[in-house]
């Protein structure tokens, strides 16, 4: 059998180790005990698609029997029979297709209790619906004893005389049962005896016939919501439970073979979806034997499916019903090996560190930029951003962005397709630091919006004091907007912001920081430049608290890309805001300020010439400090090593 692969999906190395080791037939959680099943959560976008896929291509090079399904799927929504159904089928895609060293699965009691689900038994006569069940149970046991591996075969393909109606539904599907006997009746039925006895015991020591194990089944799934007083459990829930035991069972079953090599797998994506919580809670509290069944199940969603699961174990020990992974965000090292992988090398440390301060480490995000990066050769973000790759399946040119498609990522939906006010909202509350301010914002336009606080809270904007990706990427849509219309544009919006921390913050120091970070949005760089100059000479200050003000503040967002020659830009920018009388310190600030403008952008980071011009002017200032003079020395020798760096390079 081939080797698994040794890689494994960038950020994900926890995830990957966990996986490995529980399809393992002798896994270190052995000695008798059931394995867990690996639950994967995480938001939109964060990387449980492709984790999923990658667990499929490492199964498919290695011939390892497995079942991928999107239970975001329309069919799968209120059926867990279609999802079971599919689980084993006999395609490609089930865990009963034929593979090198395990052969066919089969999957008798599962099948059968599938069946049952879908019979026609009448007005309710307890004689006429026994006999029927008997009927088609007396016929699988008349078969040759030869082979069942075409039952799931013959059943797969007789889909149509089982119409895929609802499976927990009031009105079940009518089975005709003389030609699905018909369909089968040439087939062998080895095992046959074993799979009906199973409804007898169901491995739980209960004495229920098998008749009547399997009439009672049929008579839960008509009344779906009704509740089961005696074990406090509603039908829908007693039918999944039973799926699920019978699908167990037959892995319990399978050949010896099968239980020396890694297990076969069941990959569940976006199980927090339709009838997933309640299939994945069945997978994990299957009573009756002890003895382990060689099967993984690795289910993905959001973290409403934690919710539906029983007291969470960590870690794979004794007696753990699952584990969870929470999908985090990527590092800085996880971006570059990311670059590293789409240049067949490795590459400067400089460019994955500014791809993931944008994408904040949002893990579609930062795939998606670093693609796009790639592909305009590394010319810069902002090219990357309004890249429009070539679609990989036709190789025909793209109208959709870069930037359009990592909003797709991270909202779960193209942006085009939301309502208007709530695209609008989300736009112009993205200039806002914190939630507070975004909300207040937003209650402020005039007139009022239709859109809920709670829309816009469900939607990540905001971080903590970190800027996500969605902020930057609807901060550059905020600057496209035009003045004059319906909404707030660029300098309204951060006017209004600026106000609302003059006089709405019950943190003084805050306030004021933010009041100039979003004056610094607007251009106002001398009122900015004489707030740095008071903040030097504040005896209460101090060069700690000043440096990191200068890097918050001079973080801020622009509306539009300095234009090059960028030496004339950054001395426009600054001479146009002096006037006579100015200070010696004021100068120095605004010169300061005006250059971290720039070399905020990411693409102009690189520029040595401002380096120099801010490595000068922190020196000179540091004279004015009158405590933590060093702070401000440290920061002059930042940027004299980046103009080092830089020099002659860019």
């Amino acid at each position: 059998m081939t080797e698994p692969r040794s890689d494994s999906p960038v950020g994900q190395l926890g995830e990957a180790r966990c996986f490995a080791d529980l399809i393992r037939a002798e896994w270190t959680g052995g000695g008798g005990r059931r394995r867990p099943v690996m639950v994967v959560e995480g938001g939109h976008g964060h990387g449980k698609t492709h984790l999923l896929r990658w667990m499929g291509a490492n199964l498919r090079e290695r011939d390892i029997p497995y079942a991928h399904l999107d239970l975001a799927d329309p069919r799968y929504y209120s059926d867990v029979a279609a999802v079971l159904t599919d689980l084993v089928s006999v395609t490609a895609n089930g865990l009963g297709h034929h593979r090198r060293y395990y052969g066919r699965l089969e999957f008798p009691r599962l099948w059968i209790a599938l069946l049952a689900l879908r019979l026609d038994l009448g007005d309710g006569d307890p004689g006429g619906e026994r006999e029927q069940v008997e009927q088609v149970l007396q016929r699988v046991r008349a078969q040759d004893r030869g082979s069942l591996s075409w039952l799931g075969d013959r059943l797969d393909r007789a889909r149509d005389l089982i119409p895929p109606a609802e499976l927990l539904g009031p009105e079940g599907a009518v089975l005709d049962i003389s030609r699905w006997v018909a369909s089968v009746a040439s087939l062998g039925a080895a095992g046959a005896d074993r799979a009906v006895t199973w409804f007898r015991t169901r491995d739980r020591g209960r004495n229920d016939g098998e008749v009547d194990s399997l009439v009672a089944l049929a008579h839960s799934a008509r009344e779906p919501d009704r509740a089961d007083p005696t074990r406090g459990l509603t039908n829908r829930q007693i039918v999944t439970a039973f799926l699920c035991d019978a699908l167990r069972a037959d892995m319990r079953h399978a050949p010896r073979r099968v239980h020396a090599l890694p297990t076969p797998v069941i990959l569940l994506d976006n199980a927090h979806r339709g009838v997933g919580p309640e299939l994945v809670q069945a997978l994990t509290q299957v009573p009756g034997s002890a003895d382990p069944e060689p099967l993984t199940v690795v289910a993905a969603g959001r973290d409403s499916l934690l919710r539906a699961l029983p007291e969470p174990r960590d870690g794979i020990g004794e007696d753990a019903a699952w584990t969870a992974f929470r999908m985090s965000a990527l590092t800085a090292r996880d971006t570059g090996r990311l670059l590293a992988e789409r240049t067949d090398g490795e590459v400067a440390g400089d460019p994955a560190e500014r791809l993931w301060e944008f994408t904040a480490g949002h893990p579609a995000a930062t795939v998606r930029l670093v693609e796009a990066w790639t592909g305009v050769r590394g010319r810069g973000l902002h090219e990357a951003l309004a890249h429009a790759p070539a679609d990989p399946g036709t190789g025909r040119a793209s109208t959709r962005t870069t930037e359009e498609r990592m909003l797709a990522d991270v909202l779960g939906a193209a942006l085009t397709d939301l309502p208007e006010d709530l695209r609008e909202a989300l736009t112009t509350c993205s200039a806002a630091r914190d939630m507070d301010a975004g909300l207040w914002l937003y209650r402020a336009q005039d007139p009022p919006r239709t859109v809920g606080e709670n829309e816009l809270r469900a939607h990540p904007l905001w971080d903590g004091e970190r800027t996500t990706v969605l902020r930057r990427l609807l901060l550059r849509r905020l600057a496209r907007r035009a003045s004059g219309g319906p909404h707030p544009d660029w300098s309204t919006t951060h006017r209004l912001l600026a106000d609302y921390y003059q006089g709405a913050d019950p943190d003084p120091e805050r306030a004021t920081e933010s009041e100039i970070y979003h004056r610094l949005c607007d251009g106002q760089l001398l009122r900015v430049a004489w707030h740095f100059e008071g903040w030097l000479k504040a005896p209460d200050i101090g060069g700690a608290a000043w440096v990191r003000r200068l890097r918050t503040i001079t973080g801020a967002p622009m509306r539009s890309r300095p234009a090059p020659p960028l030496h004339e830009t950054w001395r426009r920018m600054w001479t146009e805001e002096i006037g006579e009388g100015t200070s010696a310190e004021t100068e120095a600030c605004l010169k300061l300020v005006a250059a971290r403008r720039i070399l905020g952008d990411p693409d102009m980071f690189r520029t040595d010439h401002l380096h120099a011009v801010c490595s000068q002017a922190l020196t000179e200032l540091s004279q004015y400090c009158p405590s933590g003079q060093s702070h401000l020395l440290d920061e002059a020798s930042a940027h004299l090593e980046y103009w080092r760096r830089f020099h002659g390079t860019a």
